[in-house]
């Protein structure tokens, strides 16, 4: 009989024999002995693979070391590149902003700017804005922006946020956007008709053929959030029209929004980069498993070899054995036949000299 033990505990001894069993009720897959429930992990062989790669593996390529959706990763999963990838399109694809230069701050003669804005999917409304002359000036800019946004939208003031910066300084392109005052708002704007706001206030803004800009190109699962369920939002992919290749400012034929899409793909740390090092990472570590277990598979076949050639039967060793055995046996029997010539000639001669 074999007695036959896992991670130290007996499983067959004799003619009494135990059971495990595959507990996945944790956050962790385990192998557990049956009569009392401890664990019977083995962090070797088959099991031990497998139960790596469920626990290990498998979770750190899709979530990375930190699972939360969105959260900074130092070793980053599908899901982190995923998130990466939803931000940087959508940063560009539905951000609501614009830039305007020194040279176009002085708005006092244009009359009223308007443009159009939907907040949330609600009907659109016109926001209107007197012209002014707002050289050096984005503090102006902005809180006559936000009025005249919260004019618009109607209840309490600051449903949708309106930024304006000078971040180079005076006299220098005041930066100018629009949000909901909640990450989950969603904020499309529009023009309203031939009037120049839209151009001359968030002229940076993406816009689709149909003139809207705004819309997110992704969109996640809010209740499950990741990799899985990141898709083309459903507007886009049943419209085409609807993908925001033009900015506001340059006209409904310009291609500068699409380019800049395009450009994702050659940034150092954009997604494509992310994703083509975690594909290295993971070609890294897919090449590491494979020696380890070329050079276990040599190991085992050296022991078998050289557990044959003590216990094993080698038939051309046994031939030639029987071959000497058989030489052996005839050189024998001749050396027999010698001996006993040599007694018959010495017994059967002897006595008959003097005849």
């Amino acid at each position: 009989m074999v007695d036959v033990f896992v991670e130290g505990g007996t499983i067959v001894r004799g003619d009494v024999v135990e059971t495990l069993y595959v507990d996945t009720s944790g956050a962790t897959v385990d192998v557990r002995w049956t009569k009392d429930g401890y664990a019977a992990n083995s962090a070797t062989g088959d099991v031990g693979g497998l139960l790596s790669s469920i626990n290990d593996i498998v979770p750190r390529y899709l979530y990375g070391a930190n699972t939360t959706w969105g959260a900074a990763d130092t070793a980053p999963g599908l899901d982190d590149i995923a998130y990466q990838l939803m931000t940087a399109v959508n940063g560009l694809h539905a951000s609501v902003g614009g830039s305007i230069v020194a040279a176009q701050q002085d708005q006092s003669a244009a009359g009223v700017l308007s443009f159009q804005l939907s907040l949330n999917g609600a009907p659109n409304v016109t926001v209107n804005l007197a012209g002014a002359d707002w050289t050096d000036d984005a503090a102006t800019l902005g809180a006559s922006l936000q009025a005249a946004v919260d004019a618009a939208v109607g209840g309490p003031p600051g449903q949708v946020v309106a930024t304006v910066s000078q971040p180079g300084g005076a006299g220098t392109a005041l930066e100018v956007s629009l949000a909901g005052a909640t990450a989950g708002d969603t904020l499309t704007v529009q023009a309203a008709g031939a009037n120049q706001g839209l151009a001359v206030l968030l002229g940076t803004t993406a816009l689709g053929r149909d003139g809207v800009g705004g819309r997110a190109f992704f969109s996640v699962n809010a209740a499950t959030p990741g990799a899985a369920t990141l898709a083309v939002d459903a507007g886009i992919a049943t419209d085409p029209l609807q993908v925001a290749a033009a900015r506001a400012g340059s006209g409904a034929l310009d291609g500068g929004a699409a380019l800049a899409l395009a450009a994702l793909a050659d940034q150092v740390s954009g997604p494509d980069q992310s994703y083509r090092a975690f594909i290295v990472r993971l070609g890294v570590e897919t090449q590491t498993a494979n020696r380890r277990a070329a050079i276990q598979r040599d190991a085992t076949r050296q022991v078998d070899q050289a557990r044959e050639a003590q216990a094993g039967v080698n038939l051309d060793e046994e031939m030639s054995g029987m071959i000497l055995f058989q030489h052996a046996y005839s050189a024998a029997a001749r050396y027999m036949t010698s001996i006993d010539e040599m007694l018959e000639t010495l017994i059967g001669r002897t006595g008959h000299v003097g005849r």
